[in-house]
C-alpha cells in the first residue's frame, strides 16, 4: 500500500492504528523516506498533532506549518528563498484586513504547489487535532489534493469514527499486533543491550526477555518504551530479578499506568507530592513548561503558607520522580505526557479537565 503512495499510484493513504501501536514511528519512516528520495523540484511538508498544545491541534496553525513548508522546494529549504508568489502576502493580507487563516492557507498552498512535480503532505496523530474544528482541516486537505494532481497526501490516526468516515474511500494501512512483533523484538534487543549489564545475561535470558515482551506488549510499541525504561531503571539484573519483574509486568497500556501509579503513590510524601504536582501542571498548563519552569512547580504546594527553598532538579531528577509519564521534548526543551493515552489515563482516572 505504502509502494503504491510512493510511486504516485494513490494519492492519499491512511494509516489507522490503536493507541501505542507504533504510528508516529512509521510517520517518521514515511517522512524519511519522503526526505531522503526527494528530487530538485518536489517538495514536502509534515505535521505531528499534539492535543495537548494549542499550536498543534488547531486546523489553521497546522495548514500555517503546511504553507510555511512548501513555500520552498525540500532541496532549497535551507536557503531561505520562497516560492515567488508567496513574495509580499503579509503585506497585501494586511493591507485587506484579513491573516492567514484557513481559506486563504488552502489557496495559497493550492497556488505554490502547482509549479511542484510532487508534493508530499504528511500528517501524523489527524485524531489529535481539535475534534469540533478538525472537519475543517479535513476539507481543507481534501480541497488541496483534488485542485493538483501532483499532490499525495499521507496521514495516520486512531480510529475515530469521523475520521473513517472521511477516508472510507481511500487506501487504508490497518496496524494489527502481530504486525509489530519483530519490530518490538528488535527494538527491545537494540534498547536494553544499551546497557552493559545486557552482555552479562545469559542468551536463554535474552530469549526470555523478548518472548514476555512480544506477548504482553500486545503490539503496543509504548507499553515495549515503558517496560525497557522500567527494567533500566532496576538496581538488580540477574535472572531472578528480571523473571521477577517481567512476571509482574501487566498486559496493555492502563494496567502499566496503573502500576507506575502506584509505584509513584508508595514514595516518600515529598517525592509523591513533586510527582503529582508535575503531572497537574503539564496537564493544565496553557503552554509548554520547560525545565526551570517545571522544576519551580514542583516545588510548591497548592495551601503551603510559606514557600521553602526552590532546588534547580534536572531532566533526569523530573523524568524519575515522574515514573516516566512525563518526558522531555529533546527538541523544543518543553515537557509532556510520554504518550497520549498516558495522558488519557490520567484524565480519566485521577485528574479531570474540564474546559
Amino acid at each position: 500500500m505504502f509502494r503504491l503512495w510512493a510511486e504516485g499510484v494513490s494519492k492519499v493513504t491512511v494509516l489507522f492504528g490503536n493507541p501505542g501501536s507504533g504510528k508516529t514511528f512509521l510517520i517518521s519512516k514515511v517522512i524519511d523516506y519522503c526526505v531522503d528520495n526527494a528530487r530538485d523540484d518536489e517538495a514536502i511538508a509534515f505535521f505531528y498533532c499534539k492535543r495537548d498544545e494549542e499550536t498543534r491541534r488547531e486546523p489553521q496553525d497546522i495548514l500555517r506549518s503546511i504553507l510555511r513548508q512548501l513555500s520552498t522546494t525540500s532541496k532549497q529549504s535551507q536557503t531561505g528563498r520562497i516560492h515567488r508568489s508567496l513574495r509580499g502576502v503579509p503585506d497585501r493580507l494586511e493591507a485587506n484586513g484579513t491573516t492567514f487563516d484557513i481559506p486563504n492557507c488552502r489557496r495559497l498552498i493550492s497556488i505554490v504547489t502547482k509549479d511542484y512535480s510532487r508534493t508530499n503532505i504528511i500528517v501524523d496523530a489527524l485524531d489529535e487535532c481539535d475534534k469540533d474544528s478538525r472537519w475543517e482541516l479535513l476539507e481543507a486537505l481534501a480541497a488541496i489534493t483534488n485542485e493538483n494532481q501532483g499532490i499525495r497526501l499521507f496521514v495516520s490516526s486512531r480510529t475515530d469514527d469521523d475520521i473513517q468516515r472521511h477516508f472510507q474511500k481511500d487506501p487504508i494501512i490497518r496496524i494489527f499486533a502481530a504486525d509489530n512483533n519483530e519490530d518490538i523484538n528488535l527494538f527491545v534487543r537494540q534498547s536494553l543491550s544499551q546497557d552493559s549489564r545486557w552482555n552479562d545475561l545469559a542468551a536463554h535470558v535474552h530469549r526470555n526477555i523478548e518472548s514476555v515482551f512480544r506477548k504482553k506488549s500486545e503490539g503496543m510499541f509504548q507499553w515495549a518504551a515503558l517496560q525497557v525504561k522500567q527494567l533500566c531503571q532496576a538496581a538488580s539484573w540477574n535472572e531472578s530479578s528480571i523473571k521477577s519483574h517481567l512476571s509482574s509486568a501487566p498486559k496493555g497500556l492502563d494496567a502499566l499506568y496503573a502500576i507506575i501509579w502506584r509505584q509513584i503513590e508508595q514514595r516518600s510524601q515529598y517525592e509523591r507530592q513533586q510527582a503529582k504536582n508535575a503531572i497537574q501542571w503539564v496537564l493544565c498548563a496553557l503552554k509548554p513548561l520547560q525545565t526551570g519552569d517545571l522544576s519551580t512547580m514542583m516545588q510548591i504546594n497548592p495551601g503551603d503558607d510559606v514557600i521553602g527553598p526552590i532546588e534547580k532538579l534536572s531532566d533526569r531528577e523530573i523524568q524519575s520522580v515522574c515514573g516516566n509519564l512525563l518526558i522531555l521534548d529533546k527538541q523544543l526543551r518543553v515537557w509532556r505526557f510520554c504518550h497520549l493515552s498516558a495522558r488519557e489515563y490520567i484524565e480519566n482516572n485521577h485528574y479531570r479537565v474540564y474546559a
